[in-house]
């Protein structure tokens, strides 16, 4: 079962990419999960995405250590997504995506900063690994909600297969309305 953050990105994969199949929770071996894939069949491209929807900020710890462990542990993940992809993929191009919606940043001289630590993992991916990671975070996961919202409130048709896609085509008709309503200063 996938959650709400894997659902928006999924359905931005699907409506605002334009992916035919979208996937949750695909296993691999080894323990190998990676939370949403989309397929591209027109241009043979899958996106290999990975979502921590963790709203109070970004951070993983070393249960041993109690050290912030957030790089090491994206980092051993999409070694072993590309692994997978690699293997039953292999010519098809690839988009590696980080999804966080609150990625923050920390004071000077802080000992841990969860948005070094996700760039960090950008660039070890690509040094080690030529992986060529998007991070959508912070700013651009909003406005990826606000491209699916938008997409959303221009349907007509009930979305309802999706309750992500349904709420935003809910809360962008609900706002239309709105503004018209005051526009016509029948509020």
């Amino acid at each position: 079962m996938h959650n709400v953050a894997e659902e928006i990105t999924g359905e931005w994969l699907r409506y605002i990419k334009g992916c035919n199949f979208v996937e949750y929770n695909v296993k691999g071996p080894h323990q190998t999960e990676i939370d949403v894939i989309g397929l591209k069949m027109a241009e043979n491209t899958i996106y290999v995405c990975e979502v921590a929807a963790h709203v109070q900020g970004l951070q993983y710890v070393n249960t041993k250590t109690s050290q912030p462990n957030t790089a090491n542990k994206f980092i051993q993940k999409f070694k072993k997504d590309k692994d997978y992809i690699d293997k039953h993929f292999p010519h098809f191009k690839k988009n590696y995506m980080l999804w966080s919606p609150v990625v923050k940043v920390s004071r000077t001289g802080a000992k841990y900063n969860a948005l070094q630590a996700v760039k960090d993992v950008q660039l070890q991916l690509q040094r080690e690994l030529q992986i060529q990671l998007e991070l959508v975070v912070n700013e651009h996961y909003l406005a990826a909600i606000n491209q699916l919202k938008e997409y959303a409130s221009n349907i007509s048709y009930d979305l309802s297969k999706s309750a992500v896609l349904r709420y935003l085509q809910i809360e962008g008709c609900l706002q239309k309305h709105v503004s018209k309503l005051k526009e016509e200063n029948k509020l």
